[in-house]
């Protein structure tokens, strides 16, 4: 009766139709969304009486870049012109903030580093800032996005001169560094792993692995996996340190977590503080200031929660570190100013059609927050052809489309593109792919084997 049942059960899980693209694998690169310039001061009196908003698609981006020098070479762009206007009777300086983006999911990745390549600050050097027809003074700025999408009430907020306070995380608290070392494990243990218990007060300590492959968070305690063919182990310790060294299971993972042979053994323990800790991770040819790095790791971190297994931190410059420029304009009583930024335009690639799908999304929400904003007008220059627009009001010029607007629409402003005026979706097939197949396979007969223990 048993093997009628896995069999049933097995039959049932085979004949599960999934479509899949003919050529399987990875359809949609991310790119970056962009928002207008803004103040964080609320009681800035300055007024936006028109704005023309251009966008050039000269080049269309790749979904995957080689090389640095090629992915620099991706041109398209943006420019925001801005009017400003002074109504009141006293001279403004206002600092104004741009956001540039996170890096596009098809921007280089250098191996070697880990990350991101090239460096934000030289795909700022190709794009800047003017005031009425002059060079500004142009700081470029980082806070932490991660994966929620663009906040811009959130998000400007995280724009600080000085280092952001914490329940937890300070800066001059201590952090014990441990350096384990992972030996003598059979190489035919394939699934082999090393883990570890914890028991504490999460208010008092924090728990961070290099690498760190898996873990279990209870209100008792932390337990932390990692492969062993990893071959080390590094451990930090943030706050009160542990009472003993941590004691290692080396055991077959998935396998009830039967123990087998190997051993960790402690090589280094040393002591620094928090900052020094954060800072060893900051590169300071990405251009952004020291408080940014710093402070976009204590949002990173503060939200993983109140346990105490931190785990481990992601790579701020990989698809989580939000890029801005900051700059000051000054007006006097009833002036009038003229404010450009240019800056990359990296679409959004969806490869789901025959012909590739490219789309962007600009928001134009945020400058609802100016004192009062006027007409709108914005040129969308490309030889492509344009399939979906919000705002729906678009116009064919020579160069491309035109909205104009007599004001801040509802909504942003969305759009796609394609080299063809009806992109088809590729076609899709019907069954299991050969890896589920072989998961599936695997699980059947992992069944059996357990009812024949039986």
């Amino acid at each position: 009766m048993k093997y009628r049942d896995i069999a049933a059960a097995a039959a049932a899980v085979l004949c599960i139709t999934i479509p899949v693209y003919a050529n399987s694998g990875m359809t949609f690169w991310e790119g970056t969304d962009n928002t207008g310039v803004m103040t964080s001061d609320r009681d800035c009196p300055l007024t936006v009486t028109h704005e023309d908003l251009d966008l050039y698609i000269e080049g269309l981006p790749k979904t995957r870049y080689d090389s640095r020098e090629d992915f620099l070479s991706y041109n398209s762009s943006l420019k925001a012109e801005y009017t400003f206007y002074n109504p009141s009777d006293m001279h403004v300086k206002a600092v104004l903030s741009f956001p540039l983006g996170k890096m596009p999911m098809y921007a280089y990745y250098d191996p070697d580093k880990e990350s991101y390549d090239p460096a934000p600050e030289k795909i700022a050097g190709q794009y800047g800032i003017l005031v009425n027809g002059k060079e500004a003074d142009v700081q470029l700025r980082g806070t932490y996005m991660g994966y929620d999408g663009f906040d811009f009430k959130k998000d400007i907020t995280g724009l600080k001169d000085s280092y952001a306070s914490h329940p937890f995380y300070r800066f001059d608290m201590p952090v014990t560094h441990y350096e384990f070392r992972i030996d003598d494990v059979d190489e035919k243990e394939t699934a082999a792993a090393v883990k570890c218990r914890f028991e504490g007060d999460s208010s008092k300590t924090r728990l961070l692995f290099r690498p760190f492959n898996g873990g279990t968070f209870t209100d008792e305690y932390s337990e932390v996996q990692i492969w062993a063919d990893e071959g080390k182990a590094d451990l930090y310790v943030i706050g009160e340190d542990l009472d003993s060294v941590p004691e290692w299971k080396v055991v077959r993972s998935g396998d009830n977590d039967t123990e087998i042979s190997g051993e960790v053994t402690l090589i280094s323990r040393d002591i620094m503080t928090l900052g020094e800790f954060v800072l060893s991770g900051y590169d300071g040819s990405w251009g952004i200031p020291e408080t940014d790095y710093c402070n976009a790791w204590i949002e990173m971190m503060g939200q993983s929660g109140s346990s105490m297994l931190a785990a481990e931190e992601f790579d701020l410059r990989s698809g989580t570190m939000l890029y801005w420029y900051q700059y000051a304009i000054e007006l006097d009583p009833h002036e009038t100013l003229v404010n450009t930024v240019t800056a990359p335009l990296y679409l959004s690639i969806d490869t789901g059609y025959e012909e590739p799908v490219y789309s962007y999304t600009y928001y134009l929400s945020p400058a609802s927050t100016w004192k009062e904003f006027g007409t709108l007008d914005i040129n969308l220059h490309t030889d492509l052809n344009l399939l979906e627009c919000v705002p729906e009001q678009s116009e064919k010029t020579d160069e491309g489309y035109r909205i104009s607007l007599p004001g801040l629409p509802e909504g942003e402003l969305e759009f796609s593109v394609c080299t063809v005026q009806d992109p088809k979706k590729k076609p899709m097939k019907s069954g299991l792919p050969l890896p589920y197949l072989i998961v599936f396979t695997a699980v059947l007969i992992g069944l059996i084997i357990l009812i024949r223990k039986k």
